[in-house]
């Protein structure tokens, strides 16, 4: 999901068409597949407690996962 959001955002200027293609495939997303939705949440959130302690660390990881 997160590759299709950045594919899908590549090369778009407009902040709202933006913001409104990432909403669309999340919200296709968990209708698609709420469990896995449920479970990436708790990823999320878990990335995000991390950040918080070692911001560096996780950009670099995220760099190199989403070339």
């Amino acid at each position: 999901m997160v590759l299709d959001i950045k594919n899908a955002l590549e090369g778009e200027n407009d902040p709202s068409n933006k913001a409104g293609k990432t909403l669309d495939l999340i919200v296709g997303f968990k209708k698609e597949y709420p469990q896995d939705f449920d479970e990436l949440f708790e990823i999320l959130k878990e990335l995000i407690q991390e950040y918080e302690q070692n911001p560096d660390e996780i950009k670099q990881n995220l760099k190199e996962i989403l070339k």
